[in-house]
């Protein structure tokens, strides 16, 4: 029997982690360092313009913009691992910066993971679709218990990255075309992800 194919629409929690995860790279307070969560530059000073729309459509890709693997792979006994992790870098959160502003990244991090955890429980498809997750990861997800997440969300400023920052194209596009919700363009860029997705998580 043919699986049933997970419906986006079922997990409106994606595009509202979508949009606090942009909403922390926007923040007056968050530091203003070049490569924050991995960002290309040029897109983060982008998104930063005071006359870029509040989001645009970015929250709208269908999967989530957050790289979990470099959190993650940070416990000692994670066998999880990071497509092109090697050329992947955070930035260095000094202990100069917001106290405030880490405060919320290990709050959105500890909703984000406390939620992930819960999907890897009951729905697979939409583990390894929408979020990203390699067979590897969602056992050890799933195998994982409060306090090891509350260990990982206090190295979250630091290990958490943006989704697809290796890619030269998928960031700068989607940014580019955020402001034309509508166009033809837009909805390309954002099922841009998709075929990402798909070899980040079978590579």
């Amino acid at each position: 029997m043919r699986a049933k194919f997970p419906d986006l629409d079922v997990y409106p929690e994606i595009a509202e982690f979508n949009r606090e995860f942009i909403r922390l790279m926007l923040d007056p307070d968050a530091p203003d360092i070049e490569g924050l969560f991995g960002m290309p530059q040029h897109s983060l000073q982008a998104l930063r313009e005071p006359d870029f729309p509040v989001y645009g459509s970015l929250d709208e890709v269908p999967c989530l913009l957050v790289e979990l693997a470099p959190l993650l792979s940070s416990s000692a006994d994670s066998p999880m691992g990071c497509h092109d992790m090697r050329r992947q870098q955070n930035v260095a959160i000094s202990e100069e910066v917001s106290s405030v502003w880490q405060s919320e990244v290990k709050v959105f991090a500890a909703g984000l993971l406390t939620y992930i955890w819960s999907v890897v429980r009951r729905d697979t498809a939409a583990a390894r679709l929408f979020l990203g997750l390699r067979p590897e990861s969602i056992a050890s997800l799933a195998a994982m218990s409060f306090i090891e997440i509350r260990k990982l969300v206090e190295q979250a400023p630091r290990k958490l990255m943006a989704r697809f920052t290796t890619d030269p194209r998928f960031w700068p596009d989607l940014v580019r075309v955020a402001n034309l919700p509508d166009s033809e363009t837009n909805t390309v860029a954002r099922l841009a992800a998709l075929p990402l997705l798909v070899a980040r998580t079978l590579g």
